[in-house]
């Protein structure tokens, strides 16, 4: 069985290690959120300018495997 790092700590240091566990809850609790903008909807534009980019990275994908196959 895979050993944890729980598993080297000492008895008498067990309680130490709980407490600095505790601690990191609240400081994570307490951490300032970061603040995140709302993304719009895409434009048209954007949509297309994405779909093309797959596309033209899809076309390359299929001719890489038809090159390597030795289909021309």
């Amino acid at each position: 069985m895979a050993k944890s790092i729980v598993d080297y700590i000492l008895e008498e240091d067990y309680a130490r290690y709980n407490e600095l566990l505790n601690i990191a809850e609240q400081n994570k609790a307490n951490a300032p959120k970061a603040e995140r903008k709302p993304r719009a909807p895409l434009t048209n534009e954007q949509k297309k300018a994405r779909l093309e980019k797959k596309l033209a990275d899809a076309q390359a994908k299929l001719a890489a495997l038809l090159a390597a196959e030795g289909i021309n």
